[in-house]
């Protein structure tokens, strides 16, 4: 398989005409693609579902963890989680989790969860005043 018959190809036609679609289009989810370059070439366009988007992600519910856009210097770029405490992006749902009562997740992170927790003032620098 080419790139070409790949492009060409109905199911590729199929999954770029779902990406083009505006928020709360076909499916309802409003997502838009991870790569975030959109697929249409009217940035103005592709900026508004995106703008949408960002503004309906929920706190995650650990306090150290949050929703961070993946380009922190637009605020536009779609949400991913980010632990807070390891300063890293979570790619489960294992590695950043527990609480400072109960430390879980990777090696690291428990370090971290038994070392900082509310009230520590890097704790509140760092991960209370990031999250809000």
């Amino acid at each position: 398989c080419t790139l070409k018959s790949h492009i060409e190809s109905d199911a590729h036609r199929r999954k770029a005409s779902w990406a083009e679609q505006p928020a709360g289009g076909a499916g309802g989810s409003g997502a838009t693609s991870a790569g975030g370059s959109g697929a249409t070439s009217d940035a103005t366009s592709s900026a508004a579902p995106r703008a949408q988007v960002t503004k309906s992600y929920p706190a995650p519910e650990l306090p150290y963890l949050a929703m961070v856009p993946e380009d922190e210097s637009d605020l536009t770029t779609a949400r991913w989680p980010k632990c807070l405490l390891c300063n890293k992006w979570c790619q489960d749902e294992v590695s950043h989790s527990g609480t400072h009562s109960n430390p879980q997740g990777s090696k690291d992170h428990q370090k971290n969860l038994r070392n900082y927790f509310p009230g520590m003032p890097w704790y509140e620098e760092n991960v209370t005043q990031v999250r809000h």
